[in-house]
């Protein structure tokens, strides 16, 4: 499959850190810059808190 997945370290400004792992295809990613689903959408289809 051609799944890309990526670990992401979000700090806050009160330098707490988020790790998520982010998760999708290709395609999907290809789907968000051609604007067929909103940021929003991919994000809660595609991120995961870890």
């Amino acid at each position: 499959s051609n799944l890309m997945t990526f670990k992401v370290e979000i700090r806050s400004a009160n330098h707490v850190a988020m790790p998520l792992r982010l998760v999708f295809t290709r395609e999907a990613l290809q789907s968000l810059k051609e604007g067929k689903v909103t940021p929003e959408h991919f994000l809660r289809e595609y991120v995961q808190f870890i």
